[in-house]
């Protein structure tokens, strides 16, 4: 049966629902809260049949790119840190310099410009019946929020709903066109899951990688200013591997315009990576994580009460053990002696409850 081409306007209105963040002092703003859609029912059953076929022909006809591991079938955040990790290795093996840039979209669902979406989708020779159904999806909609006695409502013309089958989708589909210009650049490579994305350059020396540096980040301000997104510099960081002097780094007048911090350690996907490469900062964060779950589950069963040796098994096993063999395929290859000695260390931190 085929689609219709128009999506009906009272499915388009969402009922939108404040959450507060987990940062209490930003309680008193807008930024402390999460706004969650929520959608008609009829309406969510043809977005989701609309989807479904926009999603087969992107992956039949192979479309999105390979260097998109977000909300991407058989594919997870282990194997993009996987991915850039063996990067790393290999450029160390070619006698190469190499730096990792990760960068952060603010605001990335919430602010996802629809001409942009359709323009790419467009370059995509998407099937006219679904480009024209996902175009009248995307028009005239509507968010109602109500707090207390007040209600307020707002046209919207941007931003993907929070909370609807299609956010992701159109989230790859736009961030598609930034991956198809980096990608044609030489001495780098991209991994992007959702809206993270970590930029890897090699080069022959520190001085090239800066150079190539500098153009990549005009790229990307372009791109952004094209696309009505920022990027967040507060939670963007920049790291030289295998370097012991960052300052030809820290001074480059770009990073400092865009005000990057240039570390030697940084939070990626769940995991901490280090500019050695050794994962002693993840391990040893494993280790307290696991001494402090350890600590209250002992607390919870001593004495004569408490949990049985059956129930705390079944905890470690299905909730304890993936925590901390977490994308362990990525870095437990790449340890060094002594975080082989603390990986043990906090392993058998629950042989003894």
């Amino acid at each position: 049966m085929p689609l219709t081409r128009l999506f009906s306007k009272i499915w388009k209105e969402a009922r939108t629902t404040a959450i507060p963040k987990s940062d209490k002092t930003k309680l008193h703003s807008v930024q402390g809260y999460c706004g969650i859609s929520l959608l008609s029912f009829p309406g969510k059953c043809l977005e989701r049949l609309v989807i479904e076929r926009l999603n087969y022909y992107l992956e039949s006809t192979v479309q999105l790119s390979p260097q998109q591991y977000g909300f991407t079938a058989g594919r997870s955040t282990a194997d993009a840190i996987k991915t850039v990790t063996e990067f790393v290795c290999h450029s160390r093996n070619l006698g190469l310099k190499c730096s990792l840039l990760a960068l952060d979209i603010a605001g990335a669902f919430d602010n996802a410009w629809y001409p942009g979406i359709l323009a790419q989708l467009w370059k995509l020779k998407c099937p006219p019946n679904i480009y024209s159904i996902v175009r009248d999806f995307l028009r005239e909609r509507a968010a109602h929020i109500a707090l207390g006695n007040a209600v307020s409502s707002k046209k919207v013309s941007k931003g993907c709903p929070q909370g609807s089958v299609s956010g992701p989708t159109l989230w790859n589909i736009l961030i598609s066109s930034l991956i198809e210009i980096l990608s044609k650049a030489p001495d780098v490579k991209i991994v992007v899951f959702a809206e993270y994305i970590m930029i890897m350059i090699q080069g022959p020396s520190h001085s090239a990688i800066l150079t190539t540096l500098q153009g990549t980040l005009r790229t990307i301000e372009d791109w952004s200013k094209d696309h009505k997104l920022e990027i967040s510099k507060e939670k963007s960081a920049l790291m030289p591997m295998f370097i012991r002097k960052r300052e030809e780094y820290k001074r480059h007048p770009t990073i400092v315009a865009w005000g990057i911090k240039v570390v030697s350690k940084m939070r990626y996907l769940g995991i901490i990576r280090d500019c050695k490469l050794d994962w002693f900062p993840h391990t040893q964060q494993l280790e307290n994580k696991s001494l402090r779950i350890r600590n209250s589950l002992v607390r919870c069963s001593k004495g004569t009460w408490g949990m049985s040796f059956h129930t705390l098994t079944t905890i470690y096993k299905h909730a304890i053990l993936p925590a901390i063999t977490y994308a362990s395929e990525a870095w437990s290859i790449a340890l060094s002696k002594r975080e082989n000695v603390n990986f043990s260390k906090f392993r058998d931190l629950f042989l003894y409850l």
